[in-house]
């Protein structure tokens, strides 16, 4: 006897936070989101093998000062392993071009001080990211990560120091919510619908098929 869905809030918030954390159907959605606000976005932004070696050079030598938590050398040899980077995307205005990475945890954590140095600290793909001055050929100004944990400016401080670089965090929600992006939030949930009922129709036929 199969036993009926619990469907208690603390059960559907770690799927809702999982859809809605979905790199297809967010990512546009925050390009949208910085469109809106007078920046030019770029999907996705990769970062040539010369840009890596260059970075792998400046701190192999001292040119590029990063804080003491991090791994020097662990940072240099994958730098020098990688034949490209590809970031989120690039976003530039009057301010400068920044490097944008959207990470979502499912709403399963909040990315507090430990989410920052397994995350990035520990993990040489992701200092990477923090530590490059340059990407596309444009000097960068700083970095942004789009979180599904609230702003802490706190943290933003925190990776600021340890990579020496501009950091800002923006909550996923505060983006997602935002009236300027509206139409493109309510575009993208059609097509999440469609494929709700397209998931239904392949496994109960004639319940439900895709909706236009």
């Amino acid at each position: 006897m199969t036993e009926a869905p619990d469907f208690t809030e603390d059960r559907v918030r770690p799927f809702r936070f999982w859809i809605q954390g979905y790199q297809n159907f967010y990512e546009p959605l925050v390009a949208a989101y910085f469109e809106a606000h007078g920046y030019k976005a770029k999907r996705p932004a990769v970062v040539s093998k010369a840009e890596l070696q260059a970075l792998a050079d400046a701190l192999f030598d001292g040119r590029k000062k990063v804080g003491s938590p991090v791994d020097v050398k662990r940072v240099i040899e994958h730098l020098r392993r990688r034949t490209g980077l590809q970031a989120d995307m690039l976003v530039e205005d009057d301010s400068g071009a920044y490097l944008v990475e959207c990470k979502s945890w499912g709403g399963f954590a909040e990315f507090g001080e430990a989410a920052v140095r397994a995350t990035f600290v520990g993990d040489p793909r992701n200092a990477a990211f923090l530590l490059l001055d340059r990407a596309r050929g444009r000097d960068l100004a700083g970095k942004i990560l789009v979180l599904s944990s609230p702003r802490d400016e706190q943290i933003d401080h925190m990776l600021g120091e340890i990579f020496r670089t501009s950091v800002r965090t923006l909550h996923l929600n505060d983006v997602l919510r935002d009236p300027a992006i509206r139409s493109s939030v309510e575009s993208r949930l059609k097509y999440l619908d469609a494929a709700v009922a397209a998931v239904r129709e392949a496994l109960l036929p004639g319940e439900g098929g895709p909706r236009p």
